[in-house]
């Protein structure tokens, strides 16, 4: 019986008594069953604009089955549609649910979708056009409305085990519109955001630490498939300088964990089958296991004392 593969298994009993009369056989029937849920997971952030009168395109989920495998087609998504007609701060929660062959339901997942005003385009005045990205071809541009960008650079980074950044490190400051006070800052990639991105907070020692995905301060949400919105407070636990001073110092990163590798369940030892005893036939069996024999020595000493009593009588 192997417990990896799903099936029914009929275990069967035999034995039959000295004389060879055999017994009645009985038999039992085990079932390997799926109980392992599927797991969702989420492409794209948790929280995400979408801007007032267009047209929102919802980047999905992917689901995976112990069992069944790829499942993702059979992903249903509850909370939609999104209305992007509706008034600016509105939230839809789209839930997303699946369940395997076997019934197994997987925990749902939600994304939150809030519905903003129109999308302020940059304009010269706190903008970095164009500023290249360390390590690939791709450019970013960094908006900040009515403060000043100011000593962005880029550079590859070195992101934690288990951590790609695709778009390298990018840092920046920004001004506020006061002391303490806090700012939205818009980073526009060239390039599409990958699936399932984080951002990543780097400080002077270069330690990576996650920035919250959401609407508050210091959080961010994904604008689109470009564009994230970071809101940071000054002297906030994201402003660099730690100080109170109309300046954030903003060094991130987006980064892409790697996903855990699968293992696949270990398959069940076999049962071996009992050896049969009874007649005809006389098989043998040969044991490995080697054990001392003292009748062996006594042999030895008595054809040694017969040849040297045959070597006297010689003489």
């Amino acid at each position: 019986m192997n417990t990896a593969i799903l099936g029914a298994y009929t275990l069967s009993y035999n034995v039959s008594d000295a004389a060879g009369n055999p017994a009645r056989t009985v038999t039992r029937t085990v079932n390997v069953t799926d109980q392992t849920a599927p797991v969702i997971s989420l492409l794209g952030a948790v929280n995400v604009a979408a801007v007032a009168g267009s047209v929102y395109t919802d980047v999905g989920a992917t689901a995976q089955d112990n069992a069944d495998g790829n499942i993702t087609a059979r992903i249903s998504i509850t909370g939609g549609p999104v209305n992007t007609a509706a008034l600016a701060g509105t939230q839809f929660t789209l839930t997303y649910n699946v369940s395997d062959l076997a019934g197994n339901a997987a925990t749902p997942v939600t994304r939150t979708v809030t519905i903003v005003a129109d999308a302020i385009a940059p304009t010269p005045a706190g903008t970095a056009a164009q500023l290249p990205l360390t390590g690939s071809a791709q450019s970013a541009v960094i908006y900040a409305a009515g403060q000043s960008i100011q000593n962005y650079t880029a550079s590859a980074g070195t992101p934690p085990s288990g951590v790609s950044t695709p778009f390298g490190l990018i840092s920046y400051t920004t001004t506020t519109v006061g002391v303490g006070a806090t700012q939205t800052v818009n980073i526009t990639f060239s390039a599409a955001l990958p699936a399932a991105y984080k951002l990543y907070k780097v400080d002077n020692a270069g330690t990576y630490s996650l920035i919250p995905n959401g609407p508050g301060v210091d959080q961010w949400i994904g604008v689109n498939a470009t564009t994230i919105a970071l809101t940071l407070s000054d002297n906030g636990p994201f402003d660099l300088d730690q100080t109170a001073n109309g300046v954030i110092v903003d060094p991130l990163a987006v980064g892409v964990v790697a996903p855990a590798p699968v293992i696949a369940p270990a398959p069940a030892a076999a049962i071996p089958a009992a050896a049969s005893g009874g007649g005809g036939g006389g098989g043998c069996a040969l044991s490995s296991k080697s054990e001392f024999d003292p009748l062996l020595i006594l042999m030895v000493l008595l054809s040694l004392i017969w040849l040297l009593r045959r070597n006297v009588e010689g003489t």
